[in-house]
């Protein structure tokens, strides 16, 4: 009996080292293929919104936490949207799932050079996915901070840098919408958009802003707008019309620099 006691143990005792092994091997593993994953990636999504195209380019940041853990964070850069946590992230051999459970789910394919990861976005409660390849980069785009009140200061020699307001009347509704333009030294344009009326207030940056007096155009790719209108002869105003699903006209009046973002903050308070 105590000879029959001991084999028992003894097996008990290989069966523990050999599952205490398969599960060190499993780890290994998976460690490894987060480790083919590690680093920063970029794809941009193409989809229609009724006739309009849009197109998303996201970044996605796979990072090494200290302790050997791996986490995924997305920035997506034409919303002006920085460092959203994943709440699953698994990556296989030639697998990657990433999802945030109240935004999106992503299921891509690992190419063997891992340098690509093909796949299909989608997002709760759609119909359909769309199609997105991530492909490794060391030079992702990045979301801009937004623009500070110094940097969208009117200035003389600018036509267009400054705090523009409008309201947008899509029906009975009334939507009031901050423009902000930057105009660098060497003539660049930045632009970002404030939709005061849509919690929360979210700067959205401008793929384009492209001025030849007096046309001026105005697009964020994110969001499928365009705007385009018609600078007035003493630079106060903007003649012209949005363009998103449908087209309707808006008119956008320089605000004066020392009341504006004070204007903006008591609009988002409120």
């Amino acid at each position: 009996m105590p000879q029959r006691k001991r084999r028992i143990a003894t097996l008990a005792s290989v069966v523990l080292l050999a599952l205490g092994f398969v599960m060190a091997l499993v780890w290994y593993e998976h460690a490894a293929h987060l480790r083919r994953v590690r680093g920063a990636w970029e794809g941009t999504m193409r989809y229609h919104v009724g006739q309009n195209m849009r197109k998303q380019r996201i970044v996605l940041k796979v990072l090494q936490e200290t302790n050997g853990s791996y986490r995924a964070v997305l920035d997506q850069v034409d919303l002006g949207l920085t460092n959203i946590t994943t709440t699953r992230f698994t990556a296989g051999w030639s697998s990657v799932v990433f999802e945030s459970r109240s935004n999106f789910l992503f299921r891509g394919t690992l190419n063997p050079g891992g340098t690509e990861i093909t796949g299909r976005w989608s997002w709760p409660g759609a119909k359909r996915s769309q199609p997105l390849t991530f492909i490794r980069t060391q030079t992702p785009d990045v979301v801009q901070a937004p623009l500070a009140p110094p940097q969208y200061a009117p200035r003389t020699g600018s036509d267009l840098q400054g705090l523009w307001q409008g309201t947008l009347k899509p029906g009975s509704v009334s939507l009031r919408l901050d423009f902000k333009i930057a105009e660098s030294a060497d003539g660049k344009y930045r632009g970002e958009l404030n939709s005061i009326d849509q919690p929360p207030v979210i700067p959205i940056p401008a793929t384009v802003v492209d001025y030849s007096k007096p046309r001026v155009r105005i697009s964020f790719q994110g969001v499928g707008v365009e705007f385009d209108g018609t600078l007035n002869d003493g630079g106060t105003a903007i003649d012209g019309n949005w363009t998103q699903a449908r087209s309707l006209p808006l008119t956008l009046t320089r605000i004066d620099s020392a009341t504006g973002p004070a204007a903006l903050q008591a609009a988002k308070n409120n």
